[in-house]
């Protein structure tokens, strides 16, 4: 198995469903994932909690000396 499939795996299979949605756990736990994976790779992580077990994750991997890619997306499933 690549390491890209290896990756999805795991986060598919990381319950994060939404809070306010069928008694879903939050995205806690995909949020720590994806924190602790970006910082593997020397990202600068910070988490915001916007409502209780609903945490955004901003990681920035930048050098200064080029521009600028943005990715983007929900952690709730």
């Amino acid at each position: 198995m690549s390491a890209l499939v290896a990756r999805l795996s795991e986060l598919v299979a990381i319950n994060s469903v939404n809070a306010n949605l069928a008694d879903g756990p939050g995205e806690q736990k995909i949020a720590d994932y994806v924190a602790d994976a970006a910082r593997a790779l020397g990202a600068d992580v910070e988490m915001h909690e916007i409502e209780p077990g609903r945490p955004n994750v901003l990681a920035r991997l930048a050098n200064g000396h080029s521009r600028t890619l943005m990715f983007e997306c929900h952690l709730d499933t």
